[in-house]
Formats: structure tokens, C-alpha cells, sequence
């Protein structure tokens, strides 16, 4: 069984909020039962002249699972802020910081531990079609004490308006599973596709 709801709010012009709800309880017969949450909070603030914008999501997740070999339950509590500068209509620079808690128990005993992520990115149009780019971060385990570094560059092209292809290579990179997602920290190359989704994006895109 399942539950999935949403809802986002303009309260004044540049401001959104945004708030979803995605829970599902799944039980078997002979097995263990599973319910997870995921409710989620999301403010964004885009003045007209576009100068800053920012970017923050809060998350709280729950993983339950009962009746089987071994019961377990976890929860965290993960926050992305995003701020991004554009100085004037060539220069991007984009400001990142994630935290994050987590607790987890495992047949009676508790763990738990905080995670820090700082990073920053900057985005150069060498053209109006091409752009460069470099990004660099810091993830740190405070419990563990361990500390991990990201660091790699980029080359773009616009394939055409609000479609976007870049190839890059991380010198330094990581994995994390709440802080990766759409951010291509892993060591190594890569190759990042965006695109903006609007009736007259899809309408261009048919028509070609």
C-alpha cells in the first residue's frame, strides 16, 4: 500500500515552496514487513533579476523492516542548501552545502552519525554555445573522522535552447548516497545530459 502526495505554493512573486509525501507498506505473507517514508520540504528564491538565486531541500527518511531474519530501523535527516551567483551574463559560480544525520538500530543497538558536505562551482561561457567549468569539494564522516575530497573540471555544449550536454573528468571524487545524486562526484569521466521540460522545450524537440 502506498501513499504519494505533493504540493508547491507561489506565497509571493520569486518564492516557491514545494512539499511531497511518498509512503509505502509492503508486507508478504511468509516474510518480513517494510514501510518507508520519504516527506520532503523545498524552498526556492528566484528575484526577477536573477542575480542569486537559492535553493534549500530538506529531507526526512524512514526505513523500517520487520518479521524477518533480522529487524531493522533507520532514519535521517539530510538538508541541501544551494546558492548560485551570476555575476553578469558569462559567469556562474554556485555555492553548496550539505549536512546530514543518521541513525540507524540493528537488533537492539543504536549507531548513528553526522555527515558534512561544502562545495562550490564555477561555469564560464566561452561562447553561446560552449561553457567550461571546475568544481571543488569536501565530504567529512565527523564520527569517523574521515574527510574526502572532489575536484574535477568540465566542457559543455548547448545542443540547443534548455538542452545541455557537458563531458568532464574528477581528478578527487566520492560516493554518497544522499549527497551524489545529479552531481557526478565519482572519481573518474562522465557525461552529464540536462534538460528543461516545458511545453516549448518538447515542442522543439518533436520538431526536429
Amino acid at each position: 500500500r502506498g501513499i504519494v502526495a505533493g504540493v508547491y505554493n507561489e506565497p509571493a512573486p520569486g518564492i516557491g515552496l514545494l512539499s511531497d509525501l511518498k509512503h509505502f507498506r509492503t508486507e508478504v505473507g511468509a516474510g518480513p514487513t517494510t514501510v518507508e517514508t520519504d516527506l520532503r520540504f523545498g524552498l526556492v528564491y528566484r528575484p526577477w533579476d536573477r542575480t542569486w538565486t537559492f535553493l534549500d531541500k530538506l529531507e526526512l527518511i524512514s526505513d523500517e523492516e520487520s518479521g524477518g531474519d533480522m529487524d531493522t530501523e533507520s532514519w535521517k535527516i539530510v538538508n541541501n542548501f544551494n546558492a548560485n551567483f551570476r555575476p553578469n551574463d558569462d559567469l556562474q559560480l554556485s555555492f553548496l552545502l550539505g549536512t546530514k544525520y543518521v541513525r540507524e538500530t540493528l537488533q537492539g543497538q543504536d549507531f548513528d552519525g553526522i555527515t558534512y558536505l561544502l562545495g562550490s562551482e564555477g561555469r564560464y561561457d566561452l561562447s553561446p554555445r560552449w561553457d567550461i567549468g571546475g568544481w571543488a569539494s569536501v565530504l567529512n564522516t565527523v564520527e569517523t573522522g574521515t574527510t574526502e575530497y572532489g575536484l574535477g573540471a568540465s566542457l559543455g555544449y548547448g545542443l540547443m535552447e534548455n538542452v545541455w550536454v557537458s563531458f568532464g573528468y574528477n581528478l578527487l571524487g566520492f560516493e554518497d548516497s544522499d549527497f551524489s545524486q545529479g552531481n557526478f562526484t565519482a572519481q573518474g569521466p562522465f557525461v552529464k545530459f540536462r534538460i528543461k521540460f516545458d511545453q516549448e522545450t518538447l515542442r522543439d524537440i518533436l520538431n526536429r
